[in-house]
């Protein structure tokens, strides 16, 4: 089972064209199948992964911030691993 992934170089520009990488003339967001590591947030799920199943995962993770899951700003103890 192949690990998909997508991931942002910089989360404070918004912008995004679909597609994968810089071939689609995407300047901020890639996707695929392996990792990119200069990128500054990125998400990874297994192949076996519904849409909804990601989907329902990110809003998971969005509930977790804006509950405070990061704790003090500047602080990183709360991060899940």
């Amino acid at each position: 089972m192949a690990n998909r992934f997508i991931s942002v170089k910089d989360p404070s520009t918004t912008e995004f064209q679909l597609g994968s990488g810089g071939a689609s003339g995407n300047s901020n967001m890639h996707d695929g199948t392996s990792t990119t590591a200069g990128d500054l947030v990125e998400l990874r799920w297994d192949s076996t992964v519904s849409r909804k199943g990601v989907f329902d995962a990110m809003m998971l993770i969005k509930r977790f911030i804006l509950q405070g899951g990061f704790g003090q700003p500047g602080s990183d103890g709360n991060i899940p691993v």
